[in-house]
């Protein structure tokens, strides 16, 4: 036959309030066998959950803190990874810039430019996972012309930038360029390069020389006079003037005119800086 249940006998010095009552014991309070420790509820931390509002939102950010360059020390470091990995010939690095190189589909991309002694390196560097992903290099003594202005579209452009640019020639200037390669968007055969200042130098969100095209241009120019001093080609005359031997570059202003292509493409890439490494949300690229 079962037991009857007995009520337990109080013990001595123990509490006997209910569970419901627990906020009215002392914090003194304390079971010797854990150690552990009645709180009284007063001192228990409240944990309090916010719903994101429009002040957490990417686009609320200050658009140039949207941009990963631009975060504390990258540019920086970016720089001093790159000249880890050149080779002796380029260790003499005679500037570094962050801008925007344009592609013959006139697609903009974030670039980092170091100019050494015998080469224009173009890098893409992400930002983001801090590595580098691609290095391009132009020889010097291949450049056969510098070309400094603003951008000329067609009338039928849906896309335009009001900018000043630099194109970089290099080989014979008469070589034409591929139909097939003027059409390929991942053709690296096209035999020149134009870059322009980082976006946010154009859209007057910051000034930087670091980010500035016009900043570049003297120092590339200085670069190749140097070269071709260096080997002969170049000599100055008693007036103080240069005089260029053979078929050396040449400088010069004016028009960088730019192909009808596919504008809707560039107006869609450049609109949204998809080349470029910025904060966009859940997902950045």
């Amino acid at each position: 036959m079962a037991t009857p249940t007995q009520n337990p006998e109080p013990v001595a010095g123990a509490s006997n309030e209910s569970p419901s009552d627990l906020s009215t014991v002392s914090e003194n309070v304390t079971v010797e066998s854990s150690g552990a420790r009645i709180v009284d509820e007063k001192e228990v931390p409240h944990v309090v959950t916010e719903k994101l509002d429009e002040a957490w939102k990417v686009s609320s950010i200050p658009e140039p803190k949207q941009y990963f360059c631009l975060d504390a020390n990258l540019l920086d470091a970016a720089i001093t990874a790159v000249k880890a990995r050149l080779e002796d010939k380029d260790s003499n690095v005679r500037g570094a810039w962050l801008l925007t190189e344009i592609d013959h589909w006139d697609l903009e991309k974030e670039r980092l430019i170091l100019l050494s002694d015998n080469n224009i390196i173009s890098v893409k560097y992400n930002f983001i996972l801090g590595q580098i992903e691609e290095l391009k290099f132009i020889p010097v003594p291949y450049i056969s012309e510098l070309l400094f202005g603003d951008f000329k579209y067609p009338s039928s452009y849906v896309f335009s930038r009001i900018a000043k640019g630099l194109k970089v020639t290099w080989g014979k200037k008469e070589a034409p360029v591929r139909f097939i390669d003027r059409w390929n968007p991942f053709s690296s055969k096209v035999p020149s390069a134009t870059f322009a200042s980082h976006v946010l130098v154009r859209r007057k969100k910051m000034i930087d020389p670091r980010l500035t095209v016009e900043s570049a241009v003297p120092e590339i120019e200085k670069a190749i006079v140097d070269f071709w001093k260096q080997n002969g080609r170049i000599q100055e005359t008693s007036d103080g003037n240069t005089q260029r031997a053979g078929d050396d570059f040449r400088v010069t202003g004016g028009e960088i005119v730019v192909g009808h292509l596919v504008g809707l493409t560039a107006l869609v890439h450049n609109e949204s800086s998809l080349g470029f490494f910025k904060r966009r949300g859940a997902v950045n690229w």
